[in-house]
């Protein structure tokens, strides 16, 4: 795939973003966390519902970065730097 975000289930689903993306689970992330002997994914693109410029998800072992802030013009996020 070459887009994906996580979503709150199990497993890989097709995203609502079309063929080339998907989405995955958190039973997902923690294989890969396992097999590759790592803490947390961090990954950036979506803007957290948090406002804050970060989110955690997947029992905190997956994080997503914003860097924009003011997204668009329109939001009101800020960014974060990791």
């Amino acid at each position: 795939a070459q887009w994906a975000d996580p979503h709150f289930g199990k497993g890989a689903k097709q995203s609502p973003r079309g063929r080339v993306a998907v989405t995955f689970g958190e039973d997902v992330t923690a294989q890969f966390l396992d097999e590759a002997g790592l803490s947390m994914v961090i990954r950036s693109h979506r803007v957290p519902q948090s406002g804050r410029g970060f989110e955690l998800d997947h029992g905190g072992r997956l994080m997503t970065l914003f860097s924009a802030s003011r997204y668009g013009g329109v939001l009101h996020n800020k960014g974060a730097v990791a």
